[in-house]
């Protein structure tokens, strides 16, 4: 830490782009090292459009997730298991008929739904006029909130429900700290999968950060969501700091190894220019 602290200048604080306390205070307490260059870390929010030297999380990223539509759709491409879903329109309702998201299904709202949605049976989803779309109700007997940064885990939360009589099976609404669920570490092992399809999902969103929501049960692991401004706890907020500081010192020495190659080459071409100049200025001989 001294000698990086020796190398660069610490100049700049990062900007945290959100609105959520939790996120604002790792700015506001200082609790982030400032940096030779300007850094912007986004948390869900793409409002912050100044200048900058280094963007984790792009606006591009954001908005694949903010529209859960286009974020199933990105799954989808990478073979990520995900709730099947359809659009409410005609071909959607035509689907519903059909039983091929059986009886029970969620209908949620593509943007800023917050976890709310509403549990129909099949004849109750042919009554939404919202525009939104209509998913499997997937029924879980675990539930994690999964963290990835720069394509590794590095926190994961497990979902337990605060009264400690229900089973996590009989809540199969989107379980949140809304609706009566607590974030705990698990206290079981889990399978390989869960980690491993939580960074094929925020990797396919085009993020450097992610809080994947997994879902496990005897059939296997699915995606239901990546959320890019989770809520983060005391503890879950310092691995965020720890992490969030690795990554930035990583991407500041890339770009320095980047600009030094580039310079070491253009010095050769001016060099092998000049060469050539010296030959062309040579006379001919026999």
């Amino acid at each position: 830490n001294l000698l990086i602290k020796n190398i660069y200048k610490m100049n700049y604080k990062v900007r945290i782009a959100s609105k959520h306390p939790s996120h604002r205070e790792m700015y506001n307490l200082g609790q982030l090292p400032k940096f030779k260059v300007r850094v912007r870390v986004r948390f869900g929010s793409t409002k912050d459009l100044r200048a900058c030297d280094i963007d984790f999380n792009t606006i591009e990223a954001i908005n694949n997730t903010a529209n859960k539509i286009v974020m199933k759709d990105k799954f989808l491409i990478a073979d990520i298991d995900s709730p099947l879903y359809f659009e409410n329109d005609e071909a959607g309702r035509e689907a519903i008929k059909r039983g091929m998201l059986g009886e029970k299904i969620f209908f949620k709202i593509p943007f800023h739904s917050r976890g709310r949605v509403v549990y129909n049976t099949k004849e109750e989803a042919l009554e939404q006029t919202a525009k939104g779309y209509f998913e499997q109700a997937q029924v879980s007997k675990r539930e994690f909130r999964v963290h990835v940064m720069d394509g590794k885990v590095f926190c994961i939360d497990e979902k337990r429900p605060r009264d400690t009589s229900i089973r996590v099976e009989d809540r199969p609404e989107i379980k949140n700290m809304d609706s009566g669920f607590k974030f705990r570490r698990p206290m079981k092992s889990y399978p390989p999968e869960v980690e491993s399809e939580s960074i094929k999902a925020v990797e396919a969103l085009g993020l450097d950060f992610g809080a994947a929501d997994v879902g496990l049960n005897d059939e296997g692991v699915w995606i239901y969501e990546v959320n890019t401004a989770p809520s983060l706890r005391t503890k879950t907020r310092k691995l965020y700091q720890k992490a969030l500081v690795a990554l930035i010192y990583k991407k500041i020495l890339s770009q320095d190894v980047e600009k030094s190659v580039g310079e070491l080459k253009e010095e050769v071409e001016r060099l092998s220019r000049q060469y050539d100049n010296w030959l062309d200025e040579q006379p001919l001989t026999d």
